[in-house]
């Protein structure tokens, strides 16, 4: 079956503050921002800052299930708050979608809105000129496609699957160039001695 986003879930925007944000240790919330996403679009929460906000925060904040969409921004993606984050809301350029349904599973939703059929849609409705943008109403009649919740079930654990190989694949990378570093180094290093 097939359903528009709007009819699964409610999309609330994230926090715009009236002044610049200040970071301040005092602060009462952590915020989200765009640079907290690592280059495999995961989260890192511990460079999350605080901030004091100047406006009752409620609907702003995320809870486990919510799915952050980055709405400005070169690039338009999903990300499944999986974990309890204590009061901590999103920037103004992502959105909060809130799944309704008890059709469809949050994570499924996520992989949904990171495929290249819904990135495509999402594509031909970026009404940004230089820095990009989907609007609320576009992203609500994003079509969604729903299967049986045992098959959308084994796409988000193939999908959890994949992305953990990819951060140990990553990280392997890492080792290796470093290994490699330090072996060309010993070796200048070893030239100068003789």
């Amino acid at each position: 079956s097939q359903a528009r986003l709007k009819d699964i879930a409610i999309i609330l925007s994230g926090y715009m503050s009236r002044t610049s944000l200040e970071a301040s240790q005092e602060g009462t919330h952590h915020i989200i921002l765009g640079k907290d996403f690592d280059e495999n679009r995961q989260l890192i929460t511990e460079s999350l800052f605080k901030i004091t906000p100047d406006k009752d925060m409620k609907d702003h904040l995320v809870s486990r299930g919510d799915i952050l969409f980055q709405a400005r921004g070169q690039a338009h993606f999903a990300y499944l708050i999986d974990t309890e984050l204590e009061n901590t809301v999103p920037s103004g350029s992502f959105m909060i979608i809130r799944t309704i349904s008890k059709k469809v599973l949050p994570g499924y939703l996520t992989w949904w809105i990171n495929s290249r059929h819904a990135q495509s849609y999402l594509m031909q409705v970026d009404s940004g000129s230089t820095i990009g943008n989907i609007t609320k109403s576009a992203l609500q009649e994003l079509k969604v496609e729903i299967p049986p919740l045992p098959v959308q079930d084994k796409i988000v654990c193939v999908d959890r699957l994949l992305r953990k190989e990819l951060l140990l694949t990553n990280r392997l990378t890492t080792l290796r160039r470093q290994l490699a570093n330090k072996i060309s180094y010993n070796a200048i290093v070893g030239e100068g001695d003789k």
